[in-house]
């Protein structure tokens, strides 16, 4: 299942790093406990424009068009070490809340009982509350 959520719960979940945090955490030394993450390399989902635009800068010019742009922001290399992206954390300590789902789309069908009544258990859910469902 996907779970597309609101604009308004990314806004107060969301922040960004500039880099994969498997490789950016040995890049600046922040291995311990409380480590700060230096200024720059990190954004509120409000300012994530800004973040993107840092990390590009070196390799836009005005000859990048906007089909462009996803390749630039996510590069996959050959190991998890090499991959290059921007990075999105959602956190919320009470867990993801339906209020905030406005679609739940089905990746594929449910295969086995519990699968299928955990699926019946979503999709009452959803028509309770006027998520949407795609199946």
């Amino acid at each position: 299942m996907r779970w597309e959520v609101t604009p308004e719960y990314l806004g107060r979940r969301a922040s960004l790093l500039e880099e994969n945090s498997f490789t950016f955490f040995d890049h600046h030394g922040l291995g311990g406990r409380g480590a700060v993450v230096p200024r720059g390399y990190r954004a509120i989902w409000e300012e994530r424009v800004r973040l993107v635009v840092a990390k590009l800068t070196a390799r836009l010019t005005t000859a990048t068009s906007e089909g462009s742009l996803a390749g630039l922001l996510l590069q996959a290399g050959g190991t998890r070490i090499d991959h290059d992206y921007v990075e999105i954390a959602i956190f919320a300590d009470t867990g993801l809340d339906t209020v905030d789902v406005n679609l739940v789309t089905r990746q594929r069908a449910p295969t086995t009982p519990e699968e299928r009544y955990r699926w019946e258990l979503v999709q009452e859910i959803c028509a309770t509350r006027s998520i949407a469902v795609i199946e």
